[in-house]
């Protein structure tokens, strides 16, 4: 038999893990951090003594900085190198015309005209974190 709590009684919620713990709302953790990543679970309880349990697994994902190479300009026939520091675990760059790789921290760049490239870095779960821009001028 199947039991639907929230017909059958009042409900309680009690919400834990790594160290939090709230009861009767929904789970909400102000300015989570890394650390808080984990497995949180839910006790729901009716006043008829049923009660079920479940859980969810949390990944927190960390704050990337991304410090992007200042605008520079080139002669057509020159390249520029645009060096990306950042903490992050991968970068995207778009467009990718005129380098040398688009998935690098450090790029080689030679477009036929001005272009002005976006970098996205991201972390362990690849959500972008953080996105820079550079512009590459090209001289006649």
């Amino acid at each position: 038999m199947i039991v639907d709590l929230l017909k059958e009684a009042a409900v309680t919620y009690l919400w834990s893990g790594n160290g939090i713990t709230q009861i009767n709302q929904p789970l909400t953790i102000p300015n989570i951090q890394q650390s808080q990543s984990g497995k949180y679970f839910v006790t729901a309880s009716n006043d008829n003594g049923c009660t079920i349990v479940d859980s969810i697994n949390v990944q927190v994902d960390r704050s990337v900085s991304l410090n992007m190479p200042k605008d520079t300009s080139i002669c057509s026939v020159d390249s520029a190198f645009l060096n990306v520091l950042s903490n992050a675990t991968g970068i995207l760059w778009s467009p990718t015309n005129g380098l040398n790789d688009s998935t690098s921290f450090n790029v080689k760049a030679r477009p036929n005209a001005t272009t002005l490239y976006t970098a996205i870095a991201y972390s362990g779960n690849t959500c972008p974190d953080s996105m820079g821009k550079v512009k590459v001028t090209v001289m006649p």
